[in-house]
């Protein structure tokens, strides 16, 4: 979900640093994920998911940013958005790592959704199950931090680290007309 500021494209989680593609992250992160389960199925180890950080923001408080700084420093890997929703809509890539979830756990996130949702809920709608299915499925493969789209819902509780970043609204405005390089009363046009 983008939004035109001034003639220029706007996405949750932008910020200056130069990021890769969804594509070139998804393709790096199974690669290392498969990496690591290869060693742990070697060892025999039993799996469980491992502690997770979840981030949740308001637009342009920086939340992306700080999750890539803490990534780096304590040596997890982020998952945005962007790449939540690249997953989600790549079939190949999906059932990839669903599979790899599925395989371990048969029926785990049919219980967890059930549990959490009840019979009738949102995640009734295909889009809204396989965006958690993918979300379970990551957990499962390593440290990770979420951005975005409710990720913290879904993961169990006593995994999970959630974090709300909020800002005021003049803060948000300034550091999106920055990043964007237009006039701050375009952002505030567009932003709540």
């Amino acid at each position: 979900m983008s939004i035109i500021i001034g003639g220029v494209e706007y996405y949750p989680g932008m910020y200056v640093k130069k990021r890769p593609t969804p594509a070139e992250l998804v393709e790096q992160h199974i690669r290392e994920w498969e990496l690591s389960r290869a060693k742990r199925v070697e060892r025999g180890v039993e799996e469980e998911i491992p502690p997770t950080i979840c981030f949740s923001r308001k637009i342009g408080s920086g939340a992306l940013e700080t999750a890539d700084i803490l990534a780096e420093q304590i040596d997890y890997k982020v998952i945005d958005r962007q790449i939540l929703e690249y997953i989600a809509h790549d079939a190949k890539v999906s059932a990839k790592t669903v599979a790899i979830f599925d395989e371990r756990f048969p029926g785990r996130r049919v219980d967890l959704s059930s549990m959490l949702f009840g019979e009738k809920s949102f995640m009734e709608s295909d889009y809204a199950r396989h965006l958690a299915n993918v979300a379970l499925s990551i957990a499962h493969l390593g440290q990770t931090i979420f951005v975005g789209r409710g990720t913290h819902l879904v993961l169990p509780r006593e995994r999970v680290m959630a974090v709300r970043f909020i800002s005021s609204r003049d803060f948000r405005i300034k550091r999106i007309a920055k990043i964007l390089n237009v006039p701050e009363k375009e952002v505030d046009k567009k932003i709540d």
